[in-house]
Order: structure tokens, then C-alpha cells, then sequence
């Protein structure tokens, strides 16, 4: 009976793969500008929105813009609604209309017509 030490497996091949798939993925889809006007004070909007400082320009005490990027309009979409803040898009227009969409779509599902 043969008693060979085992070799470490050799992961460091699958690890550059795994990071470069990561990568790819991440750089993937063209970022977008997204601007809101968020009625919430600098400090609410980043413990809530989890944004950079730098992201936000404030107006007033209650008031800030939210300039941020975005690969996927729809999360960004979704995370703003769900934020619990109230907000006005400003750029692009099309997130307004996925808001709207969303909304109809989810008075639906409340059984509201």
C-alpha cells in the first residue's frame, strides 16, 4: 500500500478565469447617468441610498441631488422606490417611465385599478 502525500489542488488557474469573468461582466453593459432631486437631508440619502458622498449635491437641509451611475436602470429603479424616500427623477427620462410602470404594475398586484 502506497502512502503519497496529496498535492495541493492547483486553484490559481480557475481564480485568474474567475476574475476575469468578473471582470468582463462587470464592464460589460455602458454605465448611465441618473439624476434624482431626493427630499432627504445628505446624511438620510447616503444611510439609506448606501451612495458616495461625492454622489450628492446638497440643496438644503432637506433637500439634495442625486447624481449616480447605473448599469441596470431597472435595479436603480427598484432601489429607489423600495429606498423609502421621497424623490423626483431628473435625468433620464426613461427611468421616469419605468417608475410609472412599475407603480401601475404594482397597484395591480394591490387589486387597485
Amino acid at each position: 500500500m502506497s502512502h503519497r502525500a496529496r498535492r495541493a489542488p492547483r486553484w490559481g488557474r480557475y481564480l485568474h478565469a474567475a476574475a476575469f469573468v468578473t471582470r468582463s461582466v462587470a464592464y460589460s453593459r455602458p454605465l448611465r447617468r441618473v439624476v434624482f432631486l431626493v427630499h432627504a437631508s445628505a446624511t438620510q440619502l447616503i444611510e439609506t441610498f448606501r451612495v458616495r458622498p461625492e454622489e450628492i449635491e446638497p440643496i438644503d437641509d432637506k433637500t439634495c441631488l442625486l447624481r449616480t451611475s447605473a448599469d441596470s436602470l431597472e435595479w436603480t429603479t427598484v432601489r429607489i422606490a423600495h429606498s423609502g424616500l421621497e424623490f423626483e427623477v431628473r435625468k433620464p427620462s426613461e427611468m421616469a417611465e419605468m417608475l410609472a410602470d412599475l407603480g401601475a404594475k404594482l397597484l395591480r398586484a394591490a387589486g387597485a385599478s
